[in-house]
């Protein structure tokens, strides 16, 4: 999946979301998503490349615990079928 196609999943849970950050001021009331990827691990020998795992860092921001947000967002996630 590519991160786009990944931040096309995220906007299925209805909230706005950013990759890495809004600008300052620039932020939305909560509740929002912000996602960032994070530096690939690569799986290597033989001086080459097999496989790379790509991470992306998914945070859920509101302005109290929202066990309901959090449940949608793992849902979808879940029926995906990504690991987090």
């Amino acid at each position: 999946m590519k991160l786009h196609e990944f931040a096309t999943l995220l906007e299925e849970v209805g909230l706005q979301v950013q990759y890495h950050s809004f600008k300052k001021g620039n932020a939305p009331n909560p509740p929002y998503i912000v996602y960032t990827a994070i530096k690939p691990e690569m799986i290597a020998g033989d001086n080459r490349r097999y496989y790379q795992i790509d991470t992306v860092l998914v945070e859920l921001v509101t302005d109290s615990k929202d066990l309901h947000l959090e449940i949608i967002l793992e849902s979808l996630l879940d029926n995906s079928e990504l690991f987090f």
